[in-house]
């Protein structure tokens, strides 16, 4: 199995495409079209995506990851994106495979992106002969009132009153809106609404077809015994009275597009890659499988391929390889556009949480942008387990090699570089602390809303910032009168805080017995061998700040430590744990450029 990963030219802009391909000289016959989900769903899910074009790569089939227009690592913003470009840059990526002498394709989406097949039905330059849906959204218009729910989520928390008839008020009036960091659109929003799997447009797409059409739906449930959810089974039942053939189940699993922390969805992959490799679409036609291994393939050789797909390449952006014990770690390195003098001090990002190389929001790809735009060159990796990059997820305390890995290969692409400066968030900022305290070539740290969680840190910081803010709040104050307050769960949970709050143990109780350390102790010991230059950057809504901060007032040593000349400290009182707005992420990224050339 081979990963590939250029710019493929789209109608606006430059998009960036990963592909998955068989070892072989020549490309496979048979295609599989990812169709990704939105916004941060996309981001969480990277892993998981990435893992299963492996598979199923592994097994003769070619996977094409694409990012769309103003998401991941392409050109452009979210707010000039459009549902017909996002449509018209696939077709033009399908059109080029049809160049290519492909004859078969195969659509998988996830969430939103699965709105997206029904486009791609009517016009697609080549047939489709096989849906994979992945927990589909059913309907646009719920999906957006969802996404829209963020944002007054966010502000409920922050003291604002918005409602949804207030953002949809303000997008007409003022086109877009943003939302959890993202410039949402009118004409986008609008559009994705327009899309329902479950509407007779839908069913008519599905019906008007030449050629037969395979089915498989799947969706994933801790609990999959008690079946499909029922808006799926409502769906299901009309495509199949449609006599259009959908072979459904559930598998065990969580909700990767939405958690926390990245999971882990072994069923899911194997039922997807069953699906794909033990049944053969060319077998449910009836056609006899050829008993030569050279008959799965094209003639064309891979090498004229990837010249043809990624014919947009350019050094100021570019994809490259980072060999780390054995694996091929994918990475991203900014190169400035002009520099009056060649810099001689790079940043590297080290990605936290379930992100990706690309952020929050894109938050890490926007800040790389920048810094290359004022010189400063960037380069932004996922590591073992994460994002693109194979083996398991190895947890941010045990990824020093990937970190070294990643330095090695950007000095070889720019050796002008004698010194670097590692950004991290959160769980990042922590993990990269750590590898500074024992690598020399390490000169500065830019560390945001760093990561010291233990069970009584979280417990003390939830009962202070959160459940006393909420005493405050009207919010709750109506949900109680309006019994929609479960006040025995509430009463529980109050209860599990305060022993929490009141216990001795300062470790963090982590699912991974590797991950159960005294990150406060381990933090004041990393920060006392660390010589170089900090930039602490902290937010005032956030609950792993606050828990940092109490770190801070309850250990001197650490507090001495973080007044010394090096270590400068920033307060950003309205920012939330990852700078959601554009304000805010502007902000950070304006103070970490005149830091880094302030010394």
């Amino acid at each position: 199995m081979a990963r590939y990963c250029g710019f493929f030219p789209g109608t606006q802009g430059r998009l960036l495409v990963t592909l998955y391909l068989p070892d072989h000289s020549c490309q496979p016959l048979r295609w599989l079209l990812h169709l990704p989900a939105f916004a941060d769903e996309m981001n969480k899910s990277r892993a998981i995506v990435a893992q299963q074009a492996r598979q199923l790569a592994e097994q003769g089939w070619a996977v094409m990851i694409p990012d769309l227009y103003g998401c991941g690592d392409s050109a452009g913003d979210l707010s000039a994106a459009r549902w017909s470009l996002w449509q018209q840059d696939l077709c033009k990526l399908i059109g080029l495979l049809q160049q290519l002498g492909v004859e078969r394709l195969s659509l998988w989406g996830l969430r939103l992106g699965c709105l997206l097949m029904l486009p791609l039905l009517r016009n697609s330059p080549l047939p489709i002969e096989r849906l994979i849906l992945w927990q589909p959204v059913l309907d646009g218009q719920r999906a957006m009132t969802q996404f829209l729910r963020l944002r007054t989520a966010a502000g409920l928390t922050g003291g604002a009153t918005e409602t949804l008839d207030h953002l949809r008020e303000y997008l007409q009036c003022e086109q877009q809106l943003e939302v959890a960091g993202y410039n949402l659109p009118l004409p986008l929003l609008l559009a994705i609404e327009a899309e329902s799997l479950m509407s007779v447009g839908a069913l008519v797409t599905l019906t008007a077809r030449d050629q037969p059409l395979s089915v498989e739906w799947l969706e994933v449930a801790r609990q999959p015994e008690r079946g499909l959810l029922p808006a799926s089974k409502v769906c299901i039942e009309a495509w199949q009275g449609a006599c259009v053939p959908v072979a459904a189940r559930q598998v065990v699993g969580d909700g990767f597009w939405a958690a926390q922390e990245q999971v882990e969805v072994p069923a899911l992959l194997q039922a997807t890659t069953e699906v794909l490799c033990h049944g053969c679409v060319a077998e449910e036609r009836g056609e006899k499988e050829s008993a030569e291994k050279g008959a799965d393939y094209l003639s064309m050789p891979v090498t004229d391929l990837l010249e043809a797909l990624f014919s947009c390449s350019s050094l100021a952006e570019q994809p490259i390889d980072i060999l780390c014990q054995g694996h091929s770690l994918q990475g991203l390195l900014h190169r400035p556009a002009v520099a009056i003098e060649p810099a001689t001090r790079g940043v590297l990002v080290v990605v936290g949480g379930p992100q990706y190389r690309v952020g929050s929001h894109r938050q890490f790809l926007l800040l790389a942008r920048q810094l290359a735009s004022a010189g400063i060159p960037v380069l932004r990796f996922d590591y073992r387990g994460m994002g693109d990059s194979p083996a398991g997820l190895r947890g941010f305390q045990h990824i020093d090699e990937d970190i070294s890995a990643a330095l090695s290969a950007f000095q070889q692409q720019q050796p002008q570089l004698t010194e670097f400066v590692l950004w991290g968030l959160c769980d990042g900022a922590t993990a990269g602390l750590k590898f500074a305290a024992r690598d020399s070539r390490v000169s500065g740290l830019v560390l945001l809303n760093p990561w010291v969680h233990s069970e009584k840190g979280a417990a003390r910081v939830q009962l202070q910032h959160y459940y006393w803010r909420r005493l405050y709040s009207a919010a709750f104050w109506r949900g109680l009168v309006g019994g929609r307050v479960d006040i025995p769960a509430a009463l529980v949970s109050l209860w599990s805080l305060f022993g929490k709050a009141r216990s001795q143990s300062t470790t963090p109780q982590s699912k991974n017995p590797l991950e159960e350390t005294d990150l406060v102790t381990q933090w004041v010991e990393n920060l006392q061998a660390f010589e170089g230059r900090v930039l602490l950057l902290v937010s005032g809504r956030d609950l792993t700040a606050r828990e940092f901060d109490l770190a801070v007032d309850e250990h001197a040593g650490l507090r001495r430590l973080l007044l010394r000349p090096a270590v400068t400290r920033v307060d950003m009182s309205e920012a939330d744990h990852t700078f959601s707005r554009r304000e805010w992420r502007d902000e950070v990224a304006e103070r970490t450029r005149r830091w880094l050339q302030s010394w």
